[in-house]
């Protein structure tokens, strides 16, 4: 990605946050942003330092205090310097969303943009982690920018993941409990002995004649 292209994607994505920028983006648009606001500043700078700059250099002779001539310089800078400070704050916002997507290109959350706040070391943690390598293939925050048509690997469901299928045990019916009801040699039942038993025979008995 060239230069234009990098800096039209940058500012085509002012405030995106999501999705992923390469190497070059991020790096081409820096440079170029940079180049535009010392030119503007250059610019400006001209009749700065033709005019104000002989005036605030005898301030002293003027009568001007210390405290006098520091507030001229600041309203001085600001007022020639418009244009300059309207680009820096116009890109503030791209740098940041650009930045954090350079992160999700080497597949790292965009939490890690404040890692340049650390004392000392933070710079050049960040500075490193600008110039890793881009993700060939897709990662968890989108496709490739060399190749948008491809899509991140999908990342099974889950309540599928090394979940073994469950085993339902049936109980067997048939012989098991067919010889459970069979009664025991040898053993009486409890119903056989509440069983009523045949009234006795108490009239005449008649023998059959031999």
């Amino acid at each position: 990605m060239g230069p234009i292209n990098a800096t039209k994607s940058a500012l085509g994505k002012y405030i995106t946050f999501k999705g992923r920028a390469s190497r070059s983006e991020y790096w081409w648009f820096g440079l170029v942003q940079i180049f535009v606001i010392l030119g503007v500043a250059a610019f400006e700078a001209r009749p700065f330092l033709t005019e104000f700059a002989p005036i605030i250099d005898r301030a002293t002779d003027l009568g001007i205090s210390r405290e006098q001539r520091a507030l001229l310089i600041l309203q001085t800078f600001f007022s020639f310097f418009k244009i300059s400070l309207g680009l820096f704050l116009f890109l503030i916002l791209p740098n940041i969303s650009v930045t954090v997507r350079r992160l999700h290109d080497s597949n790292l959350k965009g939490w890690w943009y404040f890692v340049s706040l650390i004392p000392y070391i933070g710079g050049f943690i960040f500075l490193y982690l600008m110039m890793r390598k881009s993700h060939d293939a897709g990662n968890r925050f989108g496709p490739s920018p060399f190749d948008p048509s491809a899509t991140p690997p999908a990342s099974p469901a889950p309540h599928t993941q090394n979940k073994k299928p469950k085993v339902v045990k049936v109980p067997k019916i048939g012989p098991r409990f067919a010889r459970k009801s069979k009664p025991k040699a040898g053993k009486t039942k409890y119903a056989d002995l509440v069983r009523p038993r045949a009234p006795l025979h108490t009239g005449p008995m008649h023998h059959s004649a031999q």
